[in-house]
């Protein structure tokens, strides 16, 4: 098994390591690259948008190189395999709702191969949250979450659907309740309401809000989490069967290779992993993207599909127009990174843990039960903690949760501080998204960009990854064709 130079990993006898091990890592590093041809595409970045930009054009009879600075596909999802075991280091799960992943899911043949990380086990403890530094049981039956999440969302007696036209996601942007909405932070709006909750209802809300934004709650739009509600079909256990319930037993890894091999099987792909992009120039009809390394690619069209907070990073010429140049300036909130765990016994397959305020780790919760009988645990914290410097803070943070857990090993990716990611999936704060968005996906004459920070539909998931790529990829097809027309 290979081993990425990305992640950390740590048990109790080896203490803490640099890099995981994981199918993603691409040997060799390059192929078939030269620095004398003109290619097609470039496309920068392998994370889902790159790679499905990269697949549909190389399928097209476009000759495309792909440059990405990690020595992996994937970006911001990792399967990491260990045992016998994957460990998801990065982004998860699917939905057949969700149309885009599924398609690929159906396309690669996945569709009968997924886990349920909701599977109940019925030895599993029940939740606990931690209340003034002790630790209290939630019942299973608890609606308590619920009824308080609900409050927040209700703002139309349709749990906010109102505001979102599911087939007309454009329309969203110029919706007068959307606007208002986007404009409010999630604070704002349980500052609006708390007069109406229980003190149970709005550690509920902020448990759960940490989970998906990873805060302080002044950060994200409240409009962002109003539109996840609505694309789950509006309410709390419908969000999430959609966000956080189905994987693929092989891991997103295997998806990601099976469109890599897809694009390679063509033999119009030329690829250098570990080449970190520094800059796009345009001059005429050609563009030149350089690396950090100094290399030189000419192209006919490029689609960067490098994270929102890692744009300031690339120097275009022209210049990018200035509300895009704005957009990428401020970037999106969301410092996470991913903490894998394994847990002595299956008593923690289901449990959830919640502490408000914490110590670094909000939340941790029951993802499977590997091989050696042991639990397989999941934590997206926000920029608490930096794990791969401060790791005993780190395993305190878990302790607190519950002091009878015992960890056994820890995987983890630090997409915050990581240059290629600079944070989580996004979450964008108050207004962001009705005066960005748009600009955010408009292209710089023939530069298309590519990535769920963008997405129409499901910003921020795997889906909307697929679904900036594939945009930007028909954008750069058509460019072409009508180029040699």
């Amino acid at each position: 098994m290979p081993f990425s130079t990305d992640g950390y990993r740590w048990t109790p006898e080896e203490g803490l390591k640099t890099g995981v091990p994981t199918d993603a890592v691409i040997v060799p590093q390059s192929l078939n690259i030269d620095a004398d041809t003109v290619y097609d595409a470039i496309v920068v970045g392998a994370g889902y948008a790159g790679l499905r930009a990269t697949r549909d054009l190389s399928l097209q009879g476009h000759k495309v190189l792909i440059l990405e600075g990690r020595d992996r596909i994937g970006g911001r999802t990792c399967s990491v395999k260990a045992d016998g075991y994957v460990y998801e280091a990065g982004g998860t799960w699917v939905h057949r709702n969700q149309a885009l992943v599924w398609s690929e899911i159906v396309r690669y043949g996945f569709e009968n191969r997924l886990k349920d990380s909701q599977e109940f086990y019925e030895g599993s403890r029940c939740p606990t949250a931690i209340r003034n530094d002790a630790v209290h049981e939630v019942p299973w039956t608890d609606q308590t979450s619920a009824t308080g999440f609900a409050k927040f969302c209700n703002i139309d007696g349709q749990m906010g659907n109102s505001v979102f036209g599911l087939h007309q996601p454009a329309d969203w942007l110029r919706h007068e309740d959307f606007i208002k909405w986007d404009s409010m932070s999630c604070q704002d709006r349980l500052d609006q309401i708390k007069e109406d909750l229980s003190a149970e209802e709005i550690e509920g809300i902020i448990h759960l809000l940490l989970a998906l934004s990873k805060g302080p709650l002044t950060r994200p739009s409240y409009g962002e989490v109003l539109r996840w509600v609505a694309l789950s079909g509006g309410n709390l256990a419908s969000m999430g069967e959609h966000t956080a319930r189905w994987k693929l037993a092989d891991g997103q890894t295997a998806l990601a290779l099976a469109m890599f091999d897809d694009a390679l099987k063509t033999g119009n792909l030329a690829y250098s992993f570990s080449s970190n992009v520094s800059s796009v120039t345009t001059e005429g009809h050609i563009t030149t993207v350089t690396t950090t390394a100094g290399q030189s690619f000419k192209t006919s069209s490029v689609v960067v599909a490098a994270p929102l907070n890692c744009l300031a990073d690339i120097q275009f010429s022209p210049a990018l127009d200035q509300t895009k140049a704005e957009a990428i300036a401020q970037g999106h909130t969301n410092h996470a990174y991913k903490v894998c765990v394994e847990a002595k016994g299956k008593q923690w397959r289901n449990w959830m843990g919640n502490a408000y305020p914490h110590k670094g780790v909000p939340f941790l919760n029951g993802d499977g039960i590997n091989p050696s009988g042991n639990s397989y645990l999941i934590s997206t914290p926000g920029n608490y903690i930096d794990p791969q410097n401060e790791m005993d803070k780190l395993l305190e943070g878990l302790q607190y949760l519950h002091p009878e857990l015992e960890v056994l090993r820890i995987f983890g990716m630090d997409y915050h501080s990581h240059p290629l990611s600079k944070g989580g999936w996004a979450v964008h704060g108050p207004g962001y998204v009705t005066k960005y968005l748009e600009s955010l996906q408009a292209p710089a004459g023939n530069v298309y960009f590519a990535s769920a920070d963008w997405a129409d539909v499901w910003r921020g998931f795997i889906d909307g990854a697929l679904e900036s790529g594939a945009k930007a990829a028909w954008s750069a097809h058509k460019q072409l064709r009508n180029a040699s027309s």
